[in-house]
């Protein structure tokens, strides 16, 4: 019977038991009883990675998908589902504008976001080095976002909670 430590983003912890063979609904199912979220709202991460089940498959036991007895899964709970977001299986359902979660394709709104810090980082250096020509701050910016970029990447969730929870001192402090 496998043992799984489902710990919720910024809050509680819970060990949730379950069959041999258990399916990621029935994860889902148990984690809805213990944190008392819908399974349309929960989003599981396993060793820092989405759990998610290939769309060609209609549900997977927990040991295909790589679950293992021991495992500890952080829960990201998502705001209420819209109508367009519950279209599908709720383990698979995501809000539009992340659609692309698990993959390597940015969302509409990251891209956004992106957008908006090279232009942020791009007048600061400007500003810092007023004779830099535009090419080279442009050169500077890429370089640097690809370095911030795979920092990132190389984050575990663990990591990345950890700077949020410590965020507002940092920036209190900076």
């Amino acid at each position: 019977m496998p043992s799984l430590t489902v710990k919720q983003l910024r809050g509680g912890e819970h060990t949730i038991e379950l069959p041999d063979g258990a399916s990621l609904a029935e994860l889902h199912r148990a984690v809805s009883e213990a944190f008392g979220c819908p399974p349309a709202n929960q989003r599981l991460m396993l060793r820092g990675r989405p759990l998610l089940v290939p769309a060609d498959v209609a549900d997977a036991s927990l040991s295909s998908l790589g679950v293992r007895n021991g495992d500890r899964l952080v829960l990201v709970v998502k705001e209420a589902a819209t109508s367009a977001e519950s279209s599908g299986p709720a383990h698979v359902a995501a809000a539009a504008d992340s659609s692309n979660v698990g993959t390597d394709k940015p969302s509409a709104s990251s891209t956004t976001a992106t957008a908006t810090f090279a232009d942020l980082l791009r007048r600061r250096v400007v500003r810092d080095n007023p004779g830099m020509a535009p090419a080279d701050a442009d050169s500077y910016v890429a370089m640097f976002s690809r370095a911030l970029a795979a920092k990132v990447d190389s984050l575990s969730l663990d990591d990345i909670e950890r700077l949020c929870a410590n965020w507002p001192t940092a920036v209190s402090q900076g």
